[in-house]
């Protein structure tokens, strides 16, 4: 069985690519390394195929999930949930240009939801609640209010206030409370 890690490895380091990638400066390369290690996927694919072995889930997603759940998963945790750290790191780090860029992602993110959640599904290991489709207009208006509540924090970021960001932020985080309360399972302890 070939990893993926493995497949990474050999396309990266010691390659001219891995070399050129050192002389681009900061967050370009970081850019650049995370396309890398995206199209090691398909290479492991390949690999498998002509050697033999197969390949296993991407990790923290469940084998035995349906297709469209492990794609929910993947939009809420690379998407909605990866652009909300952005915009937290940019704000303690005092970079704004790094909390736009997290708010490009969760609003493009957010904007996704509702088509995520057409089909319901609730097969292997997901939060969601059947509440989604029992009230899918509520839902996907939640969708509409964290895509509204975004783009007004972009403004407001653009300003400068740093008040009024946080207010912003919290009016994010405030919908996003909303919407799991009603329609996402509690962790399990």
């Amino acid at each position: 069985m070939v990893s993926r890690h493995f497949i990474s490895h050999m396309i990266s380091s010691g390659s001219k690519i891995h070399r050129a990638l050192a002389a681009i400066p900061g967050r370009i390369q970081i850019v650049m390394d995370r396309f890398l290690s995206w199209m090691a996927l398909p290479a492991a694919a390949l690999a498998a195929t002509i050697f033999g072995g197969g390949l296993t889930a991407a990790p923290g997603v469940n084998a035995a999930e349906s297709p469209v759940v492990a794609a929910r998963v993947q939009l809420m945790r690379k998407g909605v949930n990866a652009g909300m750290k952005q915009i937290v790191v940019g704000l303690r780090t005092g970079k704004p240009q790094l909390m736009l860029m997290g708010a490009g992602l969760l609003a493009n993110s957010a904007d996704r939801i509702p088509a995520a959640f057409e089909k319901k599904d609730l097969s292997g290991k997901t939060r969601s609640k059947a509440a989604i489709w029992d009230n899918k207009a509520e839902f996907d208006g939640y969708a509409k209010s964290l895509v509204s509540a975004v783009r007004a924090f972009e403004r407001i970021a653009r300003g400068g206030d740093m008040n009024e960001t946080i207010t912003a932020i919290k009016a994010i985080g405030a919908n996003c409370g909303s919407c799991h309360k009603l329609f996402r399972k509690k962790k399990k302890p």
